[in-house]
């Protein structure tokens, strides 16, 4: 089975995000935290080297996080709430999120 990530250390990670064919209409991926001051970050930086390129080459982009990363500033920031379309999460955020993007561009998709 081919990798579908590969690792910021690896040629094959140099190749994709150096490569000018790639163009992502729509990217979805995850974090482990999620501010309305320094927007999306993540733990390894690996990782988030990775979401941040894919980011970076998407026209549209799509966090899909449960409601427990809302509230977490961790270690490496990937992108600032400004550069992603949706966030969709679990209906158990806490109320005081929802009318916080309400002001800002990234629209909040609370799942059933």
């Amino acid at each position: 089975m081919p990798k579908l990530w590969a690792s910021t250390a690896s040629p094959e990670y140099d190749r994709f995000s150096a490569s000018p064919w790639v163009h992502i209409d729509s990217g979805s991926t995850t974090c482990s935290g999620i501010t309305m001051e320094r927007g999306i970050s993540d733990y390894n930086l690996e990782e988030a080297t990775t979401r941040k390129k894919m980011i970076e080459l998407s026209k549209e982009v799509y966090i899909v996080a449960n409601s427990t990363k809302f509230g977490k500033d961790v270690k490496i920031a990937i992108t600032p709430l400004d550069n992603v379309n949706a966030i969709i999460t679990d209906a158990n955020i806490d109320p005081s999120y929802p009318p916080q993007f309400r002001s800002i561009r990234t629209k909040l998709i609370i799942a059933d």
